[in-house]
């Protein structure tokens, strides 16, 4: 019977580790990932002003009347502008 070498487990459990890893981060849904987020001291998640989508990395922001709004697309930051708009 062959021993395995504190180097050998050492490496087994860091590959299991890491398979673990890689799984639970593709099976994140929208929901679960801001909660992570913001678990995780990433700060507070932030969604669209419009459809209400978590932001990812790349968002638009735009400014209206002194207030800061953000946006998932630049179709949704237009038709939150037609809206407002509409609303004077």
């Amino acid at each position: 019977m062959k021993e395995e070498s504190y180097e050998d487990e050492f490496s087994n459990q860091k590959e299991d580790l890491e398979d673990e890893e890689e799984y639970e981060e593709e099976t994140f849904d929208e929901g679960e990932e801001g909660f992570m987020k913001g678990y995780e001291g990433e700060g507070n998640p932030v969604y669209c002003d419009k459809c209400r989508k978590l932001l990812s990395k790349e968002f638009i922001e735009k400014e209206y009347k002194n207030e800061h709004y953000t946006f998932c697309s630049e179709e949704c930051a237009e038709e939150f502008e037609k809206k407002i708009k509409h609303l004077k």
